[in-house]
C-alpha cells in the first residue's frame, strides 16, 4: 500500500502543469493505474518516521528511521510538500529534559539522505519535522524525479504560516530560531 501511494505522489509531483494535484483540489484521479479510479484523491498519506536517540556517546544523538505508516488523513504541509518531502521526528520527552541544549544544537544542522537535504521545521502543533529542501548532496537534481518543484526553506516557512495572514502571532521564524538555537 505504501509503495503504491508514493507512486501515485510522485505522479502528481511530477506533472507538466504543476496543478498540486496532492493537495485534493482536483476530484477524481484516474491517472495511476490507468484502470484505477482514487475518488477525491490527496497526498501526504504517507507517514516516514524517524526518531531521535542517543548515540551511545555522551550528549551524541542521531537518527533512527522507523516503518512507514500509511493513515487515511494527511497533514496539510504532507499535502503540500509530499509524503517523501518529510520526516516525522519524535523526540522523547526524557532527552529534552535531560539535554535540551544538546537536542536543539543536533537538530541546527542539515541532515542527508539519499543525497537529498532535509532541515528541522517545528511545527504550530509542537511536533518535529524534517523537510526536504532545494539542496542537493553529492548528486544531481533530476527533472523527472520533480527536483525542479522543490522549495527553499523559507518559501516553506512562507507557504506553512504566512505572516501577512497570521500577524498576531509570534513571528514563525523567530520561534524556529529560538528552537533551534539560531540567532537571526
Amino acid at each position: 500500500m505504501h509503495r503504491e501511494e508514493l507512486d501515485r505522489e510522485q505522479i502528481s509531483i511530477t506533472e507538466e502543469d504543476d496543478c498540486q494535484r496532492s493537495l485534493g483540489l482536483y476530484g477524481d484521479w484516474a491517472h495511476f493505474p490507468a484502470t484505477d479510479c482514487f475518488p477525491d484523491w490527496y497526498g501526504g498519506r504517507v507517514l516516514q518516521n524517524a526518531r531521535l536517540v542517543p548515540d551511545g556517546h555522551a550528549g551524541k544523538f542521531m537518527i533512527q528511521l522507523e516503518a512507514m505508516e500509511y493513515r487515511r488523513d494527511s497533514a496539510r504541509i504532507a499535502r503540500f510538500l509530499g509524503s517523501r518531502r518529510i520526516l516525522y521526528l519524535g523526540v522523547a520527552e526524557s532527552l529534552l529534559f535531560k539535554d535540551e541544549h544538546g537536542v536543539k544544537q543536533f537538530l541546527n544542522q542539515k541532515f542527508i539522505l539519499c543525497g537529498r537535504v532535509f532541515v528541522t521545521l517545528k511545527s504550530k502543533e509542537g511536533k518535529v519535522y524534517l523537510v526536504e529542501v532545494k539542496e542537493d548532496y553529492e548528486r544531481q537534481a533530476q527533472q523527472k524525479e520533480g527536483d525542479n518543484k522543490r522549495k527553499a526553506f523559507q518559501e516553506i516557512i512562507d507557504w506553512h504560516n504566512p505572516m501577512g495572514r497570521n500577524g498576531k502571532q509570534v513571528c514563525f521564524t523567530c520561534e524556529y530560531a529560538l528552537f533551534t538555537g539560531l540567532i537571526i
